[in-house]
């Protein structure tokens, strides 16, 4: 739903703006816990189990897990005391509503701190390249904007109106 949503958004901004005159900077303000395990073969399916591996305890594992989330108490059970995965061969993984695996149990999955995309088209789009810390990003549109003020560098883009008077 969200990213549709998302998609709809930058579609539209797109449509409004001159790619020539309007630089579009498009990101996200965190990852979250989610993971790709294992040596899967490029046609293992992506929300099944990790095909022909199997853990420790001679169980499969699934290819998409999360570091903490709804999905441990599902996942598991206790046994003699100890707690024991289930054989994910014997769940329908593929449910809308199956929680993948989890390590922690919460009651909704958190945040991570991986770093994010950041994707840019436009004016000064090549100042978003890589990996940045996340206090770049609004230095970056500013320089961008020429929005700099006190001793800053004045830039030829911005005294000259090479950016089409939108400064």
């Amino acid at each position: 739903d969200e990213t549709a949503e998302f998609d709809k958004a930058i579609t539209l901004a797109r449509a409004r703006t001159d790619v020539r005159d309007t630089l579009t900077v498009v990101t996200s303000d965190h990852s979250h816990t989610m993971s790709v395990a294992g040596y899967s073969s490029r046609k293992n399916d992506i929300i099944g189990v990790n095909n022909g591996q199997l853990g420790d305890d001679q169980l499969p594992y699934a290819t998409l897990s999360y570091a903490n989330g709804p999905g441990f108490d599902y996942n598991v059970f206790k046994a003699n005391g100890a707690i024991k995965r289930k054989n994910l061969n014997k769940i329908n993984m593929k449910h809308k509503d199956y929680p993948f695996p989890s390590m922690v149990p919460l009651e909704s999955e958190t945040h991570g701190g991986d770093d994010v995309g950041v994707f840019a088209i436009g004016p000064y789009a090549h100042l978003f390249t890589g990996n940045y810390e996340q206090n770049y990003l609004p230095h970056a549109i500013s320089y961008a904007a020429c929005l700099q003020s006190g001793n800053d560098v004045k830039r030829t883009a911005c005294t000259d109106g090479l950016l089409n008077g939108r400064v």
